[in-house]
């Protein structure tokens, strides 16, 4: 979510910042929902699909802190590493758009 937000927006995002968005939020992602299913499931003996399932069960939570994991994310791995060339942030950004459709 983060990378393509600032991307259509910021001229500074970097591909290691949208690389380690994409990753980061992935880990991040599965680490809840198998935090948020033993939490569901503490002290009772169930499976490892169950703990899933009731980690699942708590997707829109974690859809808005992975969300916001991403963001986050992008922004300072952005702030740390080089900066796209000029010419790569010309072509994004200043190209005059062809055959558009009216």
């Amino acid at each position: 979510f983060g990378p393509f937000v600032i991307g259509l927006y910021s001229r500074k995002l970097t591909k290691a910042g949208a690389i380690s968005s994409v990753i980061g939020g992935l880990v991040f992602t599965v680490t809840f929902i198998i935090v948020f299913g033993l939490i569901k499931n503490a002290g009772a003996a169930v499976g490892f699909g169950e703990i899933i399932k009731s980690g699942v069960a708590s997707s829109p939570l974690i859809g808005v802190l992975c969300m916001a994991f991403s963001v986050i994310i992008t922004i300072v791995v952005s702030l740390f590493t080089k900066k796209p060339s000029e010419e790569t942030v010309k072509n994004a950004f200043d190209k005059e758009t062809e055959n558009i459709i009216a």
